[in-house]
């Protein structure tokens, strides 16, 4: 399938979006539903909803770092992209009314993932799962914390 713009076409139009969603404080959320997504990846591309074998884009913009802090989400988000001549850049706050499913989807898996540890720690006890299998509900929990 043939490219409709060229590379350089497609950067100038990202870098006039970025600037314009800069100018009037926007952001250009694509999509906030992020159930059944384990992560969130700030990228220069978007930042992505990933899980394994698959990714989607939540929303627009060449970011770096992302961070969660009581209940919202912070990103910085270079709106210059690659004009450094330029200091438009921004942190990014995004609370639950934005990205609600974020916040409530990753608290309740951690919650559940708590729940099943303890269960396992209790059939560990008792003999009827082995420590690998401990070891693994562990590891879920502390990727659910992550």
């Amino acid at each position: 399938m043939q490219e409709v713009f060229d590379t350089g076409a497609r950067r100038a139009i990202r870098t006039a979006l970025a600037r314009e969603s800069y100018a009037s404080d926007s952001f250009r959320l694509v999509d906030s539903d992020l159930r059944g997504w384990d992560w969130l990846v700030a990228t220069h591309r978007g930042l992505y909803a990933v899980r394994l074998g698959a990714a989607k884009l939540v929303a627009h913009g060449w970011f770096f770092g992302l961070r969660e802090h009581g209940g919202a989400l912070y990103l910085f988000e270079n709106c210059a992209v690659r004009d450094r001549t330029a200091l438009l850049g921004r942190v990014v706050r995004l609370d639950q009314s934005e990205l609600g499913a974020v916040v409530t989807s990753s608290r309740a898996q951690l919650k559940l993932e708590e729940q099943k540890l303890q269960r396992a720690e209790d059939l560990q006890k008792k003999g009827f799962i082995s420590a690998q299998g401990l070891d693994d509900q562990r590891t879920s929990v502390a990727r659910a914390r992550a």
